[in-house]
């Protein structure tokens, strides 16, 4: 064996082992039908709109109103079975103007009239309203009456968080899970707010910023996995990094599932494990003893695989360990798009990034600390004894431009 594989083997059994946030609780161990793959994000909406809301008088005699103007074409394409004339003749209409106004797109538009229109949450661009009341006041009354109001005026809005939640392999949302927000900071035994998925996986809940460990419970039928994640909730950004959450099947003791997810940029990281050969011939593997998987060599028999290779961004990146052969396993991420540099800083910039660990004992996610340069991240060491897996953080950054090398890389 060469001096630099050695090394390599022995940096593998020197790192330290940190303590990880894992959460457990597999909803159930039976499997059941998948999670509804529904895209339709309105019904709830449609139902709580009623037949008694609309206005049928003279609305298709009369010339169309700017609320019509504004919603034609919109309304028939995102809510199925309504029109802009029979929203228009609501109550709501201008609530639902100022939601078309304020969102992109008929899944967060579909959010907005519900959370907004239909249950009556502070929308989030009440900020702008907020201020023109500040001079509103200060310009009438005695100069006492002005600063108490004024204090009051200059409470801002708490923002919306929007986000959805999704089987991490395959791509499926899943309708009907419950979130519990607890305080990240205080480690509350209740939850400051609760809210639920609709059918096409999203959510919207109106919540003061600050960062939360948000538990996420699939419904029981589902078979999948309870999860914990960490959520900054952001004032002036509805759809902060990490506000999408993923959950995936209840693993079995020898198995682990890695998702890597990234922002826009770079387009192309890639996932890489260095695993243990599962063949106990020595000639086995090149005679190695470990086996290289990665984009070109993404398999080994059913014992593990590179189910999902994304080149354009956002991943997931998913890898599964179906029968863990005992041993050290290592997980890195490799900036192809980046591959020549020996500057970038691209890949920990990246909105997003995050390698989550799902495992018999829940979730543990990984994140990187900080703006570093390179282009290999070292990520997490997963020891299992042919009983249980232990995890240990790395978070190693270096450079590489060679694929073949990466866990060669970081010394």
């Amino acid at each position: 064996m060469s001096q630099s594989r050695m090394a390599l083997l022995c940096m593998l059994a020197c790192v330290g082992i940190v303590t990880v946030l894992a959460f457990p609780g597999c909803t159930s161990r039976a499997t059941g039908d998948s999670a509804s793959k529904d895209d339709d994000a309105v019904n709830d909406v449609y139902d709580d709109i009623g037949d008694d809301d609309v206005d049928d008088g003279d609305t298709d005699d009369d010339a169309p109103s700017a609320c019509e103007e504004t919603l034609a074409g919109e309304v028939d394409a995102c809510f199925e079975g309504l029109t802009a004339g029979e929203v228009c003749g609501t109550a709501d209409a201008d609530c639902w103007v100022e939601c078309f106004e304020h969102t992109s797109g008929c899944s967060e538009w579909a959010l907005c009239v519900e959370s907004v229109c239909v249950n009556g949450e502070d929308p989030w661009w009440n900020d702008d309203d907020t201020d023109d009341d500040d001079t509103d006041d200060d310009d009438s009354g005695d100069d006492d009456a002005g600063d108490d109001d004024t204090g009051d005026d200059d409470t801002v809005a708490d923002p919306t968080l929007i986000g959805s939640v999704k089987e991490v392999y395959p791509p499926t949302p899943v309708a009907n899970a419950q979130l519990d927000f607890y305080s990240a900071t205080a480690r509350d035994e209740t939850p400051i707010a609760t809210t639920t998925t609709s059918a096409s996986g999203d959510y919207a809940l109106t919540i003061p910023a600050g960062w939360y460990s948000v538990v996420v419970t699939p419904p029981e039928e589902t078979g999948l996995a309870v999860a914990k994640y960490e959520i900054e909730v952001l004032e002036d950004n509805p759809t902060p990094p990490f506000a999408d959450l993923f959950v995936n099947d209840c693993m079995e003791d020898d198995q682990v599932r890695i998702a890597l997810h990234w922002g826009d940029t770079p387009s192309d990281l890639d996932s890489h494990l260095l695993a243990p050969c599962p063949d106990p011939d020595p000639g086995a593997c090149g005679g190695l003893g470990f086996y290289l998987m990665y984009f070109a060599a993404r398999q080994w028999g059913s014992h593990f695989s590179l189910d999902v290779d994304d080149t354009t961004g956002n991943g997931p990146e998913v890898t599964t360990v179906n029968s863990g052969t005992a041993g050290t396993y290592r997980f890195a991420v490799h900036d192809y798009s980046n591959i020549g540099s020996t500057s970038s800083r691209a890949m920990s910039l990246s909105a997003g990034l995050q390698v989550t660990v799902f495992h018999p004992d829940g979730n543990t996610v990984f994140r990187p600390d900080g703006e570093t340069p390179g282009t290999v991240w070292m990520v997490v060491d997963l020891d299992y004894d042919g009983s249980e897996w232990t995890l240990s953080e790395v978070n190693d950054w270096c450079f590489e431009s060679n694929i073949s090398n990466v866990f060669e890389a970081c010394p």
